[in-house]
């Protein structure tokens, strides 16, 4: 069966590049002009999708698709050695009797955004956002650098770096500048880990990896590939495994079930 890869109205160069990959891989490529589209859409097609967040979430509601992500407590279940700092999964409500200041980030939909809170005051009100909202809480570090490693049935596809020193590292000429022992060490590193927490994970996903000062390498995060950025990864890698992590609703094993991302409904009872 062929591929429609269904791209944001927003066009940014993630975008233009994902669409440039579709075309090398010989899919089909529809461009929204408008979300609301996706309504009336008839799509025989397997479908991928590449986006902002609320784009691809709103493309699921529509159309025949289920995304594949680790699941939200997936990196507060990783041994310390590979994160290096602690880290709980628990709900927006709970987090507001943890010991402050602390790193808050929501599991799902970017629901806040996430960084350092030294209060409870500064965490959404709970008629804003319902207290049983997921999140990870996080003792607070500060990175060396940070990477981007898109996954792809437990191997590193492609990796950039991204950040050093908290600072985008992209030079004037569109790249994204990193040395042969930056590259191999990253790519070691998460190797390490997805070999070590092999069927924890699903098919194609985010890994987000770096240095912590005085404690080395260590997960920052993962991310949905469909929604990451990609710096300055290779593109056609990337979009296999944003298709890796794309699966048809028929399709769908009971095996990766497990992986499908529960959105949560933000509506207040």
């Amino acid at each position: 069966m062929s591929t429609t890869l269904i791209l944001s109205p927003w066009e940014t160069e993630d975008s233009i590049a994902m669409a440039g990959a579709a075309q090398q891989m010989g899919w089909n490529m529809h461009r929204l002009a408008r979300w609301s589209e996706a309504q009336s859409m008839d799509i025989e097609d397997d479908i991928c999708v590449y986006g902002e967040r609320l784009f691809v979430v709103f493309i699921a509601q529509h159309l025949p698709v289920v995304y594949l992500e680790p699941p939200d407590e997936w990196m507060a279940n990783l041994p310390v050695v590979y994160v290096k700092r602690k880290i709980d999964c628990m709900t927006l409500g709970e987090t507001r009797h943890v010991a402050f200041p602390a790193f808050i980030k929501p599991t799902v939909d970017k629901a806040f955004s996430a960084g350092i809170f030294n209060d409870p005051s500064e965490l959404p009100a709970a008629d804003c956002l319902p207290d049983h909202l997921p999140v990870l809480v996080s003792e607070i570090v500060s990175w060396q650098d940070e990477y981007r490693c898109f996954i792809m049935d437990g191997k590193v596809r492609t990796l950039s770096v991204y950040f050093r020193g908290g600072k985008l590292v992209d030079a004037s000429d569109g790249s994204w500048p990193i040395t042969q022992d930056e590259y191999r060490e990253a790519k070691d590193f998460a190797q390490e880990v997805l070999d070590a927490t092999t069927g924890s994970y699903p098919p194609g996903f985010v890994l987000d990896v770096g240095r912590i000062d005085g404690r080395g390498w260590a997960v920052i995060e993962t991310n949905p590939a469909n929604a990451s950025g990609i710096y300055g990864c290779d593109p056609l890698e990337v979009l296999k495994v944003v298709r890796a992590s794309c699966i048809s609703k028929a399709a769908l094993t009971p095996a990766e079930e497990r992986w499908v991302q529960a959105f949560v409904s933000w509506d207040i009872a």
